[in-house]
């Protein structure tokens, strides 16, 4: 049956770089070197500081954008300014939170960092293109930079979280912006320049990861029994002792499983937790039940743990590294998908108990279940009761 997998047109497909994004292997630290490119105000692009703008504009409600200092903050009126003619721009700037209680320090690197030292504004973009964030790093971003600042509570930041699969970031500091803010821009540059060429280059290799992913399904619907017999024979990993192997015995498989490693890795992982609950996360129901009732929807959760949870920004809990202390979730059980509300606050954290106390039921944690089922229709009508337990919730913080 491998035989079949190793010519099919779906696999094949999978591993040809189709733009110059998949030729140059666009990893989170490149993509970050074209979003710079395109903030720097002084580069070749010849735009300025629109692409600067155009974020604002995509984070602004109402015209209007939060800005954070180190003794409050305030609101930037995106309309009336031009900020960042003049910027300077920073990649990989490396920061120390240094007050982390007993953990001690914790450090990080912020991916991309725009200065307008005119009106003492910076704009701090956490960039997220295929992986997660991992150890509460916008948290870290965040204090590291008040920290600076302290005898200095002029200076504004604004921070953005752009994940190119939609993810939201758990620090209700960050705005959320997926990748179509900036695949927007396109249409402000000119045509066939060498930018509209990378962000255009860029679209494509956007659109296709989507795509991958119901790829990616079927051949794990296809051959994924199969292929986790196959992964066992195989045990190398590094290119060293894969050649090494074929010069000492002259296996064409080593060769064979080396050039197919990458899909099928993705194949078993998929397997192991998107696999769950693929059809909710893919679903119009679903897409239509976060947009409207203003929610986040974790993508770290649905990549590693095979759940979908979602919740809103009020409910990051600093005293517990921003995690939702109200969140929704949706798990696969023997009897279809399981939609419940889950309350949750560390059992050190008294001031979190206290305003969820009549939840609680006297416990660190509590959840309701709304319905099981495997019919989409009768889950998001159900998710309607937990939005407005939700709400209720809401009130309570």
């Amino acid at each position: 049956m491998l035989d079949k997998f190793f010519t099919d047109s779906r696999v094949l497909s999978l591993m040809k770089s189709d733009t110059v994004f998949e030729i140059l292997s666009l990893k989170e630290e490149n993509s970050s070197k074209l979003l710079a490119w395109l903030l720097d105000p002084k580069e070749s692009h010849g735009v300025s500081n629109k692409f600067a703008l155009h974020l604002l504009n995509a984070c602004a409600d109402k015209g209007k954008v939060r800005f954070y200092t180190s003794n409050g903050g305030g609101e930037l009126n995106v309309g009336k300014t031009d900020c960042f003619k003049n910027a300077f721009v920073w990649s990989e700037y490396p920061v120390t939170d240094c007050q982390n209680g007993r953990n001690g320090k914790t450090c990080g690197r912020i991916d991309i960092l725009l200065i307008d030292a005119e009106n003492k504004l910076s704009m701090v973009i956490e960039n997220k293109y295929g992986s997660k964030e991992h150890d509460s790093q916008c948290k870290t971003y965040k204090k590291a930079l008040m920290q600076l600042c302290r005898k200095n509570p002029d200076m504004k930041f604004v921070f953005i979280y752009l994940d190119v699969q939609g993810g939201a970031c758990p620090q209700k500091e960050f705005y959320n912006l997926s990748y179509d803010a900036v695949l927007d821009f396109k249409a402000e540059l000119q045509s066939d320049s060498i930018a509209w060429r990378l962000v255009d280059s860029l679209e494509k290799d956007v659109n296709g990861i989507e795509a991958d992913e119901k790829l990616v399904k079927e051949l794990n619907d296809a051959y994924g029994d199969e292929l986790e017999k196959y992964k066992e024979t195989f045990e190398r990993s590094n290119k060293k002792e894969i050649l090494d192997t074929w010069f000492k015995n002259g296996d064409i498989d080593v060769l064979t499983y080396a050039e197919y490693e990458g899909v099928v890795n993705d194949i078993l992982e998929f397997r192991k937790h998107k696999s769950k609950v693929f059809a909710v996360r893919h679903s119009a129901e679903f897409k239509d039940f976060i947009a409207r009732n203003g929610l986040d929807f974790s993508q770290s959760d649905y990549e590693t743990k095979g759940r979908l949870t979602f919740s809103r920004d009020c409910f990051c809990n600093e005293n517990d590294d921003g995690k939702w202390a109200v969140y929704g979730d949706i798990e696969q059980g023997k009897n279809g998908y399981a939609l419940k509300l889950i309350y949750w606050t560390n059992k050190d954290d008294a001031a979190m108990q206290k305003k969820l106390k009549s939840v609680l039921n006297g416990n660190n944690s509590h959840s309701k279940t709304y319905i099981t089922t495997t019919d989409l229709t009768e889950l998001f009508k159900a998710a309607d009761l937990l939005v407005k337990d939700l709400d209720a919730a809401e009130k309570l913080i």
